[in-house]
């Protein structure tokens, strides 16, 4: 039977700010921004076609419709987390869930997945990809592969390896006409540019010592997987990023031109939450990670 519900982010949203009644601290035990809250349960409203908040000068307070619906919400909630927590119950002792995003997934874990199931017969790991916040506390995500400085709160956070970013293209671009020797010959390509990491490219050459290239010139794609498709198909020039070339350089459908390479301020980790950090699974990807960041490090 088909149902039409809500997001379950709204729900989830609702519920937390009917309990502690403040739309901020709602945002704080859902990792959220308090706009994000307030835009959600508007929505919600919206879609209700009722109000469910009496918003106060000084605070929240729940409407006839609201509290009604808190509590259907709250016992649904609950319902589903506790049959959610039995399903897994027997899968999830052999099954870690991890989240990360596309290009890392494609470029990097997945062609070394049949490595871990060789070494760890016993475990599976599920994948999902995606660009989005973990939110740890729907209990469907064990752990996540994330880019940064390693200080989230709340969660146990393992490094796993560094990056570095370096331009990178095809073979028979690098061999021109014109060829490309120096950094500087990039004045006589096309610049290829990530639109997940916009300016990178005036960034990257100001690190490099470079002054004079017009950075911002080129064709902009959505994110990794297609500039860097765009570069082993000779568009042009883009920025590689270690460990999402590392395939690419080995089988040689990209190649580095230049020696100069900038080194990333963050890295990559493998974070999860603490209370379930140390499920045999997650225990067992952990330890194969930190063996594969290394490898690549090598």
């Amino acid at each position: 039977m088909y149902r039409k519900l809500p997001p379950m982010a709204a729900l989830r949203a609702f519920e937390a700010a009917a309990e502690l009644m403040s739309f901020k601290a709602a945002a704080a035990q859902l990792h959220r921004t308090p706009s994000a809250i307030s835009h959600q349960i508007r929505g919600l409203e919206e879609e209700m076609g009722t109000a469910l908040f009496h918003r106060e000068p000084h605070g929240l307070r729940l409407t006839d419709a609201g509290r009604e619906y808190f509590r259907a919400v709250h016992e649904a909630l609950d319902a589903l987390g506790e049959a959610t927590s039995r399903v897994r119950q027997g899968h999830g002792e052999r099954t870690v869930t991890i989240s990360l995003f596309p290009s890392f997934a494609v470029r990097w874990l997945i062609p070394r997945l049949n490595d871990f199931r060789e070494q760890y017969p016993d475990f599976e790991i599920e994948l999902v990809s995606s660009v989005r916040r973990v939110d740890f506390d729907s209990g469907v995500i064990d752990a996540a592969i994330r880019f940064g400085q390693g200080d989230w709160a709340g969660l146990r956070c393992d490094p796993l390896m560094l990056e570095e970013r370096f331009p990178v293209c095809s073979p028979a671009l690098a061999a021109g006409p014109p060829a490309l020797r120096t950094v500087s010959d990039l004045s006589a390509t096309i610049l290829l540019h990530n639109g997940a990491h916009p300016g990178e490219w005036g960034e990257w050459l100001a690190e490099a010592g470079v002054t004079g290239l017009p950075a911002e010139r080129g064709p902009v794609f959505d994110a990794s997987n297609e500039v860097l498709a765009a570069a082993a198909n000779g568009m042009g020039v883009a920025l590689g990023r270690t460990p999402l070339v590392e395939s690419d350089l080995a089988a040689g459908r990209l190649v580095e031109p230049f020696a100069q390479r900038i080194r990333s301020p963050g890295r990559y980790w493998l974070v999860a939450p603490t209370a379930t950090a140390d499920r045999p699974p997650l225990q067992a990807l952990r330890t194969w990670l930190a063996v594969q960041g290394q490898r690549g490090a090598s």
